[in-house]
């Protein structure tokens, strides 16, 4: 009875072992959503761009390769004016791939008042590998004519969020002050990576293309060139359990158009 026992629990223990890796290893290749857009700054009544596009594999390969699509029921985009006045783009949003998992879907926006611009998108759902719970936060920015960007600080309130410090549409060369926040609190000590499209970082570890938050939640996101650059942040909670997941994965993107250089306000 007793030797029963003993090979019951070492079974459990090497499937929970077993259930551990394939959970981990599920949330290493989760993806990331992120919105790019065509353009930093626009005139008013000038069009933009903005995509909402899913790839990158939480930012673990640190590029802009696509990987599937956001499900057609998931796909939300949200635009802030420079007056805080709220446009959903979600039904303007269309399908640019031919197969369900292939392509992006993308908004044709016109805006009409000078400032900045903030456009967010979130997704929260319990996916069939791991299982894990997948939360996500993406925004952006784009400046209309010529008034000097404001409100880029906004918090909206995200389970993980990036939140630029200053001015996010600055000239290549420059370095930008982001502040990561995990369920409204500064995440310390987390990897904040901002890679520029085409760009090929190191495996593993590589301090040109990432860097960690310090006790303030704050990291400086290095801006080399002009370019398109994707900033991610992610946390782990390998404690969250609810209905149908054992785990949760977070992550965050602020994906920036740079110019070369400096704009005029």
């Amino acid at each position: 009875m007793q030797d029963s026992l003993i090979r019951g629990t070492k079974a459990v223990s090497r499937f929970s072992i077993a259930f551990a890796a394939v959970a981990a290893s599920a949330i290493a290749l989760a993806h990331d959503i992120w919105i790019q857009p065509s353009a930093c700054r626009v005139d008013p009544d000038a069009w933009i761009r903005l995509d909402l596009r899913l790839g990158n594999h939480g930012s673990g390969h640190k590029d802009f390769r696509l990987a599937s699509k956001v499900a057609g029921n998931a796909k939300n985009l949200v635009l802030y004016g420079p007056d805080g006045a709220k446009v959903d783009l979600t039904g303007s949003l269309t399908d640019q791939g031919y197969g369900e998992k292939e392509g992006f879907w993308s908004a044709r926006y016109v805006p009409q008042t000078q400032g900045l611009y903030t456009a967010v998108s979130t997704f929260d759902q319990v996916m069939t590998y791991g299982p894990i719970r997948d939360v996500k936060s993406a925004k952006t920015y784009f400046a209309v004519g010529s008034v000097a960007p404001s409100g880029f600080d906004r918090v909206f309130g995200h389970d993980i969020e990036i939140v630029p410090l200053e001015n996010p549409i600055l000239a290549a060369g420059g370095t930008l002050a982001v502040k990561v926040l995990y369920k409204g609190k500064p995440l310390s000590g987390t990897k904040v990576t901002y890679v520029p499209m085409g760009a090929t970082p190191k495996e593993g570890d590589d301090p040109e293309f990432e860097s960690k938050t310090d006790d303030a939640g704050i990291a400086k996101a290095s801006l080399s060139r002009g370019d398109i650059y994707l900033i991610c942040a992610r946390q782990v909670d390998p404690q969250g359990k609810g209905e149908g997941y054992e785990a949760i994965n977070y992550s965050a993107t602020l994906c920036l158009v740079v110019p070369n250089k400096p704009l005029r306000w």
